[in-house]
């Protein structure tokens, strides 16, 4: 680690990493590991999908892993604006659960917790953050093994505050594997490759391609273009929005590529579809 008070981020043992924004920077993040994400002081928005949180200092969220936020911070009572995002990675989750005790587990039926959560207030998470501060402030690094105890912290927390994040954090094993439908359906608009879907849904690309298979006979890129058509059309039927404004939002390059997607999959042009319906 290299002191300057000018790099954009600092990196502990790529498990601890502080982000140094610019006032009202906004910056788009995509999480590739379970994180949770401490405020220090100042104030931090993040927005998800369409949900929009505001974490205060001494405040935490939980941001799940392979999902994409945009996230600004500023000042707050004169105080600038610091945090800290702990990494909850995935091989040491792994080294966990081998050894967890599986009482603490919840049902199989239980349902997992949102993808980004603001946390209630919690000692030990304060404790947890506030004992990591001490080495980012003094440019000191921490050793590999304070890291993991760190961790293990997060994870022990986490759970305490409510049993149902085991399915977020252990989603590499049955029963709790990440359905694939529900991941397309939630991010259906995001630009992913056919690798990335499989990777962030726990599995590998043939995996990913065979159990694609089971909930539907298109192949992934084209049930994605299909649900966006239909997005699109629900979008201007329902909501009367124009074209121009939905094409780009909906993950499509271009006006024509849309408009030659549209009449391929309903037969008439995107601009008035319901007109053409009626007659």
């Amino acid at each position: 680690m290299e002191k300057g008070k000018h790099h954009p981020i600092i990196n502990f043992s790529d498990i601890l990493f502080v982000y140094k924004f610019k006032e009202g920077e906004i910056k788009h993040h995509t999480i590739p590991e379970h994180t949770l994400l401490y405020v220090y002081s100042g104030e931090l928005t993040v927005n998800y999908q369409s949900h929009k949180f505001l974490v205060k200092k001494d405040e935490c969220i939980f941001l799940a892993r392979n999902h994409n936020v945009w996230i600004s911070a500023r000042a707050a009572d004169g105080v600038e604006f610091k945090s800290a995002f702990l990494t909850l990675t995935r091989n040491f989750l792994i080294s966990y659960f081998r050894q967890i005790d599986c009482s603490i587990l919840p049902s199989e039926k239980a349902k997992r917790m949102p993808e980004v959560m603001k946390l209630p207030n919690n000692l030990h998470m304060n404790s947890l953050f506030r004992g990591l501060v001490t080495f980012f402030m003094a440019w000191e690094k921490p050793t590999s093994q304070y890291m993991e105890l760190k961790q293990l912290e997060g994870i022990k927390t986490l759970i305490d505050i409510n049993a149902r994040f085991c399915i977020n954090l252990f989603d590499f094993v049955s029963p709790w594997k990440i359905d694939i439908q529900d991941f397309m359906s939630k991010n259906f608009m995001e630009d992913l490759t056919l690798v990335e879907m499989a990777r962030y849904t726990g599995r590998s690309l043939s995996a990913f391609k065979r159990d694609f298979k089971g909930i539907s006979d298109l192949s992934p890129q084209r049930w994605v273009t299909r649900r966006r058509l239909q997005e699109a059309r629900r979008l201007m039927e329902e909501n009367n929005k124009k074209v121009s404004d939905i094409y780009l939002q909906l993950g499509f390059k271009s006006y024509s590529h849309f408009s030659t997607a549209f009449k391929r999959e309903f037969g008439f042009p995107p601009t008035h579809p319901q007109k053409e319906i009626e007659e």
